[in-house]
């Protein structure tokens, strides 16, 4: 396990956690992702809907206006 440093609670490792390859730099070895991997993560994480809201929700709330 020589790829992987414990520093008290936080891991680190030297392998991407998106595409499970080497990491090269102390910056994303430090975050856990390349610097593609990043860009690309941060991006669908954006597009992801913080909380489903159900129809039958939102048809009340309309009603309420």
């Amino acid at each position: 396990m020589d790829n992987i440093q414990n520093q008290g609670n936080h891991r680190r490792s030297d392998i991407c956690k998106r595409c499970g390859r080497k990491l090269k730099t102390p910056e994303s070895v430090e975050i856990g992702f390349g610097a593609i991997c990043f860009k690309k993560f941060m991006v669908e994480s954006l597009l992801k809907p913080l909380f489903e809201v159900k129809q039958r929700e939102v048809n009340e709330t309309e009603k309420t206006k």
